[in-house]
């Protein structure tokens, strides 16, 4: 999954970025058609908040936000939202196509 991190207001460290990285990397286990996730920290007087979208081939983009007193905080928060999401809707995807063999069994003329 191609992950892209922006900040605004704080210092995107090295340790964040590979943090970010990381985490995101792990998505993929729970939806291997997660094709990229845009991820956006900003410092607030408050704390931080980070908000992330994920697109998803077939099934739309998932999007979460979260804060926390510090940016992991925030992220670790959107990564379980996020975490989430997906695996509700891989757990929702349909498989179509031909059924099991002798599923559709014909009856011959009655004797």
């Amino acid at each position: 999954m191609r992950v892209v991190v922006s900040a605004r207001n704080c210092e995107l460290t090295d340790g964040l970025r590979d943090a970010v990285d990381r985490q995101f990397g792990r998505l993929g286990r729970f939806e291997p058609r997660a094709t990229r996730a845009e991820v956006r920290l900003t410092a607030e007087k408050k704390g931080c908040t980070a908000d992330a979208r994920v697109h998803v081939d077939g099934s739309g983009n998932m999007h979460a936000s979260g804060r926390g007193s510090d940016p992991r905080s925030a992220l670790d928060q959107v990564v379980e939202k996020l975490s989430r999401q997906l695996r509700r809707n891989h757990g929702k995807r349909v498989e179509r196509g031909p059924g099991p063999r002798g599923s559709h069994v014909t009856e011959g003329p009655e004797r």
